[in-house]
Formats: C-alpha cells, sequence, structure tokens
C-alpha cells in the first residue's frame, strides 16, 4: 500500500521547517487467498513485516514499474465534531489512542494514524479486505529519518 494514497501532506504529522516536501510510504505483504498476512502485521517485539519509509519527493518517478503498481485512493482529512475518547476506532490522526487489543508502544516513536480497513476497502475498491475488519496503527518518530538504512516508522494491524 503506498501511504501517498492516504497521507500525502507532511504537515499532517510535523510542523512546516521541520520535514518539507516528503513522502511516507507503508509496504505490507499481502497473501489474498488465506489471508495469512494477518499474523505478518502484528506487532511482535515491537516490529512487524510491514515496512515504513519517508523519503524526500523527487520530481519524477524513478520506479520502471508505475504501470504495474496498484490502484491510488484518496483520503481527505475533515474535522470530526463529536468528542474523541479511548472508544472511537475511526481512522484518525492524532487524536485519542484506542485499541482494538492490548495497548501498542513503538520506542521510535508514537502513534500518529489509526486506519479502520473498511476505510481502505472504500478507497482501494480493488484491496478489499487486504486490512480486514481490524485496525492499523502507524507508528512515526517525532522526526523522520530519511537515511537508506533508517526507520522511518512502524505499522501494525489488529483484529478485534
Amino acid at each position: 500500500m503506498d501511504v501517498r494514497a492516504v497521507f500525502g501532506d507532511p504537515h499532517w504529522f510535523y510542523p512546516q521547517g521541520v520535514a518539507e516536501d516528503f513522502w511516507f510510504s507503508v509496504f505490507i505483504p499481502t497473501d489474498t487467498r488465506d489471508h495469512s498476512h494477518f499474523r505478518r502485521l502484528r506487532a511482535v517485539q515491537g516490529t512487524s513485516d510491514a515496512v515504513v519509509l519517508a523519503y524526500r519527493r523527487g520530481g519524477a518517478s524513478r520506479s520502471r514499474c508505475m504501470s504495474d503498481s496498484l490502484e491510488r485512493g484518496r483520503i481527505e482529512r475533515v474535522e470530526c465534531l463529536e468528542p474523541d475518547d479511548d472508544g472511537n476506532l475511526d481512522s484518525k490522526l492524532d487524536g485519542v489512542d484506542a485499541w482494538l487489543q492490548s495497548p501498542l508502544t513503538w520506542n521510535g516513536g508514537r502513534r500518529r494514524l489509526m486506519l479502520y480497513g473498511a476505510d481502505i476497502d472504500g478507497i482501494l475498491p480493488s484491496q478489499k479486505g487486504v486490512l480486514s475488519d481490524g485496525m492499523a496503527y502507524l507508528f512515526l518518530r517525532d522526526k523522520p529519518d530519511f537515511s537508506p538504512v533508517g526507520r522511518a516508522g512502524a505499522f501494525f494491524l489488529q483484529l478485534g
């Protein structure tokens, strides 16, 4: 899943001047036959098989396989007027943590995005069920790490 489809404005996560003109991508293993990838996205000792990258946006794509990439969806950021609490299991940026299972932590940073699986179904209709009806949690560093060996974040899935 290319997270540019989900969020492309770095100022949602970092103030202007900390990081300019960059993207996040989250790569998750998927197996649509038996859905074994759900297990690979669980948090085990602070890690999962998902890879989170932060990189500066280039002028043109350097990928030779762009024509083979998955469809791109779009999520728009809207203000919720209802109070936020630990029972609010909607997709959201920041806000109050709401866990489907035990609370998660990541030593590299904090939870910045909660993404409900059914919301992905709506924006990427040909990829229905990729996160089941679970909740995915994206953790990001307080300052982005653009180094080739750096770990920009962590991505975990909890199923209800």
